[in-house]
């Protein structure tokens, strides 16, 4: 990666101005906030990026806000949350905060808000009530075995929706993952392009008695891909299917005016290991690590990220943007598959389709006609199935 500071830098200040301007109403307007380091012993409304004292796991007593260089000329003040009975904080998280500040070092906070989540989008959903609804598989790699290259939970899948099929199937990378063990030990006779070309010649000859449209989305994993997040998409191969799309990671789609978002990463997990929180007995877990996204609206929110992953800041901020909540997301995880409905965008963990030496999980989902106590979106029935 060869990005400069000084683009690294902007990107980070339009997410905070942006923010500040989407969360201004809560205190009162576009001219309500103050620097952070300015000592006050009034109330003061400030906006920041959360950040960690030391290289440790963000805890209660280790909060930063590093504010825009417009509004608090980049200055970074310690948090005081003893008087926040409720709070879920993790580093990269742009968060509006009001409290008194009297030294300029410690800002006491006695109200936050932790971003907005966007509105949906205003176009129509065209999904007529004569011709059924939208049907979906979705399934996340890797889609073989630990011990080989066969594909066989890859062909299972194919098999279920050759025998139903689908209006779209999602294959969510990596295909050829560059940590199998096989290719880790060197012992792969041809090329992984060769493999890959393979899979995907494969896919559309099982379907091409469907009428399926089948997308692939590239992961930062896949042993072809660039290690960077957000990652482009895989090197078409010739003569590949018309009906089989190559897609980034992360993308977004709109079918019938149903906008749904996805990503190869497991975006949950990672936020669920960095997250400081102070919740209520009967809080959603991962309700609420789904929420971090939406109200973040960014696909991956989390600020420095593992050290397993190389992200980009500048292609985050123009391709991982949520400008508008989508319908359907779709985070696959390494954590137990679930579906929840999250501000009234449907989410879906499909799992992996292969779980080491066995076949793991798929999702199958249903886009129906907007009903008439909600007709901004449509009506989402989802379910996972193992395969």
């Amino acid at each position: 990666m060869f990005e400069k500071l000084r683009d690294t830098a902007e990107v980070q200040e339009d997410a905070i101005m942006h923010m500040a301007d989407e969360i201004a109403v809560a205190f009162g307007g576009p001219d309500c906030w103050s620097s952070l380091d300015s000592p006050s012993n009034e109330r003061v409304h400030c906006i920041g990026r959360v950040c960690c004292d030391s290289v440790g796991k963000l805890n209660s007593a280790s909060v930063l806000l590093e504010g825009s260089r417009e509004l608090s000329a980049a200055a970074v003040t310690r948090l005081d949350l003893s008087n926040i009975e409720l709070y879920a904080l993790f580093p990269g998280q742009v968060i509006g905060v009001s409290g008194v500040n009297s030294t300029g070092k410690c800002l006491v906070v006695d109200e936050m808000v932790a971003g907005r989540v966007p509105p949906f989008r205003a176009d129509p959903i065209t999904i007529a009530q004569q011709t059924g609804p939208v049907q979906l598989v979705i399934a996340s790699g890797p889609f073989t075995t630990s011990d080989n290259l066969l594909y066989e939970p890859l062909q299972d899948l194919l098999n279920t929706v050759a025998s139903c099929p689908p209006h779209v199937l999602l294959l969510l990378g990596p295909l050829l993952d560059a940590n199998h063990p096989l290719l880790l030990e060197g012992s792969v006779t041809e090329t992984y392009q060769a493999v890959v070309n393979r899979v995907l010649s494969n896919v559309a000859t099982a379907l091409v008695k469907c009428n399926t449209e089948v997308f692939v989305v590239s992961s930062c994993r896949d042993v072809t891909s660039s290690s960077v997040y957000p990652t482009s998409p895989l090197t078409r191969p010739p003569s590949l299917s018309p009906r089989l799309h190559l897609l980034a990671d992360p993308s977004l789609l709109m079918i019938e005016g149903v906008v749904i978002a996805l990503t190869t990463l497991d975006v949950v997990m990672d936020l669920g290991k960095e997250e400081t929180c102070v919740s209520s007995p009967q809080d959603d877990r991962l309700h609420r690590l789904v929420h971090h996204v939406l109200a973040q609206q960014c696909l991956y929110p989390l600020n420095p990220p593992p050290d397993h992953l190389c992200v980009s800041p500048t292609l985050l901020h123009s391709h991982a943007s949520l400008n508008y909540k989508p319908h359907l997301l779709v985070l696959p995880s390494d954590i137990r598959a679930f579906v929840k409905e999250v501000h009234g965008c449907v989410t879906v963990n499909t799992e992996r389709l292969c779980k080491g030496m066995s076949g793991g999980c798929y999702a199958r989902v249903e886009l129906r006609p907007p009903t008439e106590q909600q007709p901004d979106r449509p009506d989402v029935v989802a379910a996972v199935y193992r395969i």
